[in-house]
């Protein structure tokens, strides 16, 4: 994210997380409202008589061009940068990003699927994956800096 905000690796001070974090904020602002218009403006086309398969390619162009705005504004050549984004993303965005992660289109069709082939008893897998998120991704990330072991890498885990 170097590249998005302007902060070309260096020492993480205060005063850098502080202006990464209200840059964040305007960037989730500007894509929120871009996403409200969009919907608006197809929902206008649609009204207007616009075929479905029209609307099927705005869509889907419109998504392909997004994911490569962002990847275009947020290359960087550090690891740290590309893994973890310095370590300066704030804890809501990163839930945030696991949620959506969670609620992806890949997990849920396999979900369907494993329902489908199974029946009842794939419910037990769903209830699974559900109940082993929480504890999975968000006690580890409670737990005091002190308490959760560092490798040599200097990952925590």
């Amino acid at each position: 994210m170097a590249g998005m905000f302007g902060d070309e690796g260096g020492a993480v001070t205060a005063e850098s997380n502080r202006a990464f974090k209200q840059s964040l904020n305007k960037v989730y602002t500007w894509y929120i409202g871009g996403f409200i218009l969009f919907v608006v403006a197809l929902a206008i086309l649609e009204q207007m008589g616009l075929p479905r398969a029209w609307i099927g390619y705005i869509f889907l162009l419109a998504t392909i061009g997004l994911y490569a705005g962002i990847g275009f504004m947020s290359r960087t050549s550090d690891a740290a940068e590309y893994y973890v984004a310095g370590r300066r993303v704030p804890a809501i965005y990163n839930g945030m990003a696991t949620g959506a992660d969670w609620m992806s289109a890949a997990s849920f069709i396999g979900m369907a699927g494993t329902l489908y082939l199974t029946g009842y008893s794939g419910l037990a897998f769903i209830m699974g994956w559900t109940g082993g998120l929480l504890p999975g991704g968000a006690v580890p990330g409670a737990l005091p800096a002190q308490v959760r072991p560092v490798h040599d890498s200097g990952l925590p885990g």
